[in-house]
């Protein structure tokens, strides 16, 4: 038996997260399906995450300055192990926001790859293999073509 939902969104990058919030924060009951990583590209790979690594540089580069005014700083110890540790955690912090607006507004995020059967009725693949079935008024596709 189907879940049905009056939208249903593909993707949860910035388009899909953006077109989930609004339609929920306008009534409609919403699902979010999504394959991959929960925020999308521009949370792990994209726009979020270099902004976290441009953070990480501005206060090498800061730190790098003070020491022209006396001041000893052991540059060696800003690696850019510790800028992709900080990145990842500004990720998780951002998926962790992203997932308690969704649960406060009563989205459901169902994980799995998402196979159009008709116009408004999609058939939802796990990562186990195990399928389900979403129907919805509207469905938008919100993540890039591969």
């Amino acid at each position: 038996m189907a879940q049905h939902y009056d939208l249903g969104v593909i993707g949860s990058g910035s388009a899909g997260r953006w077109a989930a919030l609004l339609g929920a924060r306008q009534g409609l009951r919403t699902a979010i399906i999504e394959g991959a990583n929960v925020g999308g590209a521009c949370y792990h790979r994209g726009a979020y995450a270099v902004r976290a690594l441009l953070g990480c540089a501005r206060q090498f580069r800061e730190r790098l300055k003070s020491g022209r005014f006396g001041n000893r700083v052991d540059l060696l110890k800003a690696t850019l192990n510790d800028w992709m540790t900080a990145q990842r955690m500004v990720t998780l912090r951002l998926v962790d926001d992203f997932r308690a607006e969704l649960q406060r507004l009563n989205v459901d995020l169902i994980r799995g790859h998402g196979e159009f059967l008709d116009d408004r009725t999609l058939q939802v693949i796990d990562n186990r293999g195990l399928k389900s079935t979403v129907a919805a008024s509207k469905i938008i596709v919100a993540r890039p073509t591969s």
